[in-house]
């Protein structure tokens, strides 16, 4: 079934993202001609032992340029796991509880093939690993 833009209520869509090769970043992004509303965003990351001290965030491109980012308030040190959501109606500062870290997330901010959201730590080591990657989106169309 398709849903256009123009209807009101998209369709509820699960989203499942492969995990990179360790080191790598990945990128949130709809398919081709579709438009997402991101609802929510669940990833985890897991440290190398490795001697660095990484932060992580979340940057929102237009296709060319980073337009916002949300930077992670603490440090993610080696050898550990942490679970990240993106929470629709959080707003402040990222925080953590033991393992999960919470960060702001509106899901007014409409993705498509070319406006996409990129996870990314600085610091990051070869052998740090993304994985986990899922989520939920309300999408459509995009005519």
């Amino acid at each position: 079934m398709k849903i256009h833009r123009r209807a009101e209520i998209g369709l509820f869509t699960s989203i499942a993202i492969a995990s990179p090769a360790a080191g790598a970043l990945f990128n949130v992004l709809p398919p081709t001609n579709v438009i997402w509303k991101l609802n929510s965003l669940q990833f985890m990351f897991v440290t190398s032992v490795a001697v660095a001290d990484r932060l992580l965030r979340v940057d929102l491109f237009d296709g060319a340029n980073t337009i916002g980012t949300i930077w992670s308030t603490f440090v993610h040190s080696a050898g550990v796991t942490r679970i990240y959501n993106l929470v629709d109606g959080f707003t402040g500062i990222p925080y953590s509880i033991g393992e999960y870290v919470q960060f702001p997330w509106r899901s007014e901010i409409w993705l498509n093939s070319s406006f996409y959201l990129q996870i990314t730590a600085l610091n990051i080591q070869a052998a740090d690993q993304f994985s986990e990657i899922r989520g939920r989106a309300e999408a459509w169309i995009d005519d």
